[in-house]
């Protein structure tokens, strides 16, 4: 597995051979001593490579450093930064992978990905990379323009650029297509909410988060109920962040009129996500002012409101 232990397995076999050579009582207690010798130092390297197998962050470079064709190791190494939102990390190790393997299928997709969420350290260059990953999902869409991922992923590139009409066009695209594509395989149900498609549900979310930052609060309101009619309960995180939005768009509107429902509802949405997702409890509430907040704070926040009213 690790780089030390196929040479200190050779220690031990060949110390034991040697040590047989001595032959009777002094060549089994040199063959014992010569195993003990052995165990101890897989031991001391065991007990130094501790901290490199404790963590992904140091398990995946030593990998590739002992096997530079270990394509797993490479894959995943990038997959790491990527969720721990480390993209431009993830970018390069993309780029290293794609160097010594230029025919992987989807490394070329994942990087675009990575690369469109890069946060530089200033606006310009967090442009610059999600305009050259833009570039990237459009070279894939020439030679393959049916595919959805691409479209949903380059409709994120346009969002970020606020080129929201091209981003409205990519997902209402993917919307119809996956809707069509629902209806040609599934057979007739009686759940009358429809085919249950996380894949589409995060369509919808993307479509809503898009239409609330343009302040489009009806039609956003429309795309978060759409996801909770799409994805199944099973998608706890899904549907926990389709309610905290849907709860922030209806919130908007609480103080403008005394209405007594809209507050409830906010309320419930709130319980309801914080139940649903309870290991997860920092959702995103506002897109449109890059805010983050714990739900429990808006439950608070709408009871204050509600006892306001009543006075």
């Amino acid at each position: 597995m690790l780089c030390v232990i196929p040479g200190l397995s050779v220690l031990i076999f060949d110390g034991i051979i040697r040590a047989r050579h001595f032959g009777g009582q002094l060549g089994h207690a040199a063959a014992v001593g010569a195993v003990a010798a052995a165990i101890a130092a897989i031991t001391v390297h065991t007990y130094g490579y501790a901290g490199v197998w404790n963590s992904d962050a140091t398990l995946y470079p030593h990998l590739i450093r002992c096997n530079p064709d270990d394509l797993l190791a490479r894959n995943n190494h990038a997959a790491w930064f990527a969720r721990h939102n480390r993209h431009a990390e993830a970018v390069h190790i993309y780029d290293k992978l794609l160097e010594r393997f230029p025919e992987h299928p989807k490394a070329p997709l994942y990087r675009a990905i990575s690369l469109s969420q890069v946060q530089g350290s200033t606006d310009m260059q967090s442009v610059t990379s999600t305009e050259a990953a833009l570039s990237e999902f459009n070279r894939m869409l020439l030679i393959e323009p049916s595919r959805g991922d691409l479209r949903y992923y380059r409709g994120g590139a346009f969002a970020r650029l606020k080129r929201y009409s091209e981003a409205e066009a990519d997902y209402e695209a993917v919307i119809s297509s996956r809707l069509a594509s629902n209806d040609e395989d599934t057979e007739p149900v009686s759940d009358p909410q429809g085919v249950h498609d996380e894949e589409l549900g995060l369509v919808w979310m993307r479509y809503g988060t898009l239409r609330q930052e343009q302040r489009r609060l009806s039609e956003a309101e429309h795309c978060f109920r759409q996801v909770l009619q799409t994805v199944e309960a099973s998608a706890s995180h899904t549907r926990a962040e389709a309610m905290v939005n849907l709860a922030a768009v209806l919130t908007s509107s609480v103080g403008k009129q005394k209405d007594e429902a809209t507050i409830a509802e906010v309320a419930k949405l709130y319980e309801h996500a914080i139940r649903a997702a309870p290991r997860n409890p920092t959702v995103l509430i506002n897109h449109a002012n890059r805010k983050y907040d714990h739900p429990q704070s808006w439950c608070i926040s709408v009871q204050n409101q509600r006892a306001k009213l009543e006075q």
